[in-house]
């Protein structure tokens, strides 16, 4: 397994699939889920308002 370090978020930041849905199915993981689990996730209100993020690990 080779080492991932995500490029600066001034660069694009972590890698996401989540807008690529064949990438989504090549994984095994459920679409309808995903977008259920995004739409909950932006719905975490936070106080202070900050940015929330989320991180989805398969077999880990």
């Amino acid at each position: 397994m080779t080492p991932y370090y995500p490029q600066s978020e001034s660069k694009g930041g972590w890698r996401s699939v989540h807008h690529n849905r064949k990438a989504i199915a090549d994984l095994g993981l459920d679409q309808v889920k995903l977008d259920e689990f995004v739409q909950w996730n932006l719905s975490i209100q936070c106080d202070p308002p900050t940015q929330v993020g989320f991180m989805v690990i398969k077999n880990g």
